[in-house]
């Protein structure tokens, strides 16, 4: 017996997380951005003579 639908993508606490979040202003996202914020990009390349490297980092993610 599965404990939720199959096609239940989000658990209720999300669902209501996610509602409060477009309802109260200034839309805030679950990082703390607001709606139409872009995060930070970073791209640093890295190369010595038998290899190379490249590091993007989108926000806290790399």
């Amino acid at each position: 017996m599965a404990l939720r639908d199959e096609h239940d993508f989000l658990s209720e606490n999300e669902r209501q997380f996610l509602a409060n979040c477009l309802r109260q202003p200034p839309h805030v996202r679950a990082d703390g951005r607001e709606l139409l914020q872009q995060r930070k990009i970073r791209v640093q390349f890295r190369r010595s003579e038998s290899e190379s490297q490249a590091e993007v980092q989108l926000g806290r993610t790399r």
